[in-house]
């Protein structure tokens, strides 16, 4: 079925498009841009007046709650709910239950969504074992199972040592790391940004050098 969307704001990055167009959808796929398409070649016709058509985004930290935490929410309800957002792709740290530190549960992960059709996962592998920030992951492995990074989620790699070699084997595959900037030392128990709000609300504050020593 041949579906019109017109009067939308249509933006596409990639082939320099920000301006109001008509695209008319056949068989799944984008058949046209053009203002003022004829209606007559669609069979549904949306008005995206005051609204963006885009590709979709792709959210770089979505916290899934499968596998183990299914109680919570579903892999399905979450990518449905991305979907209503406009989010098509989710990148999902390894802090899932168990941590995605073997192939297999990539693997697990990556053919459950790609079955449910409704976006792209992917996954970003743990870089150490259990996140543990000791001993490295079999990282090359987790890479061909579908991981298209790594990280230690929400867990900081203290030991510089380990950080330095997890550097070093990545740029070998020329692989990336996506790392939460802090010095845990400096921020423990800290819950909110230290400051006036912090000190007036009586919370522990966590000092902007937590973030930079981390960083530098």
């Amino acid at each position: 079925m041949n579906i019109l969307i017109k009067n939308g704001r249509v933006i596409d990055p990639k082939n320099n498009i920000d301006t109001n167009l008509d695209v008319l959808i056949a068989n799944g796929k984008i058949a046209e841009l053009n203002k003022n398409i004829d209606p007559k070649k669609a069979k549904q016709i949306i008005d995206a007046s005051k609204k963006i058509v885009m590709p979709g985004i792709i959210d770089l930290q979505l916290n899934l709650r499968e596998p183990g935490n299914q109680y919570k929410s579903t892999l399905e309800s979450e990518m449905k709910a991305a979907n209503a957002g406009g989010i098509t792709g989710m990148v999902c740290p390894p802090d899932t239950t168990p941590i995605l530190d073997e192939p297999g549960l990539v693997k697990m992960l990556k053919n459950k969504s790609e079955a449910l059709k409704l976006g792209n996962v992917f996954p970003l592998g743990a870089l150490t074992q259990k996140l543990n920030g000791k001993l490295l992951t079999e990282i090359n492995d987790l890479y061909e199972s579908g991981c298209i990074g790594f990280s230690q989620a929400e867990k900081p790699i203290q030991d510089t040592e380990v950080l330095y070699r997890s550097f070093q084997y990545l740029s070998t595959f020329d692989l990336k790391a996506f790392l939460r900037a802090e010095d845990a030392y400096l921020s423990e128990k800290g819950i909110i940004n230290a400051g006036e709000i912090s000190t007036r609300l009586g919370l522990k504050g966590i000092q902007s050098i937590s973030e930079t020593t981390a960083i530098n």
